[in-house]
């Protein structure tokens, strides 16, 4: 357990997705200088929660920075574990600060067909999206496609999907691989060979 930053976002990342970010409050550029070396903590706004941030984010690492051409700094993170907040407080300017605690999430599956299908849409849409899938084809960022991999597919598509902050509450758990990847089904290719999905 240690004490970090934390910055809600309407941003979702699971373990090892990566995106980018724009920084331009002075309590941020305060984080990313003091947490280069340890990471931070990205949880989903959520306004009508105390301090306006979920119980649960992922901590991340800075895997690269740059001064933008509006001014701004713009940094690359790489999503390493589901945590847990917990004592949450408000530094002088706002920053806000929590104990974590990793939180485990899905064990390892073997590939099958429908993780198969997956992650041949997804390579679609990374190819389509060069902006998108240039993140995961960068040596700097040890982030290549795992595409025989279900867990990775999975997320990477629980990131993308438009679906509400209860739904995505849902997925972190470790038990629900088989509802999430059912769920994914439908959405992704009309299928349903799961139980009944309950969201």
């Amino acid at each position: 357990m240690l004490r970090c930053a934390v910055f809600p976002l309407s941003v979702y990342l699971l373990p090892g997705g990566i995106t980018k970010l724009k920084i331009f409050e002075q309590r941020y550029i305060r984080m990313v200088k003091e947490s280069m070396q340890s990471g931070f903590v990205l949880s989903l706004y959520k306004p009508d929660l105390v301090h306006e941030s979920s119980p649960w984010g992922v901590h991340v690492s800075i895997v690269d920075f740059e001064m933008l051409p509006d001014g701004l700094l713009g940094i690359v993170i790489k999503a390493n574990n589901l945590v847990e907040l917990t004592n949450m407080e408000l530094e002088h300017d706002g920053l806000r600060c929590a104990t974590i605690s990793v939180l485990e999430h899905w064990p390892e599956r073997d590939e099958d067909q429908y993780s198969q299908r997956l992650a041949a849409q997804l390579q679609q849409l990374m190819t389509q999206n060069k902006q998108y899938g240039s993140l995961y084809q960068n040596a700097l960022f040890d982030a290549a496609p795992q595409w025989h991999n279900p867990v990775w597919v999975n997320q990477r598509w629980l990131e993308i999907l438009p679906i509400s902050y209860q739904h995505r509450a849902k997925f972190i758990q470790s038990s629900t691989f088989d509802v999430a990847q059912n769920f994914i089904q439908t959405m992704v290719l009309g299928l349903q060979n799961s139980p009944t999905i309950k969201i």
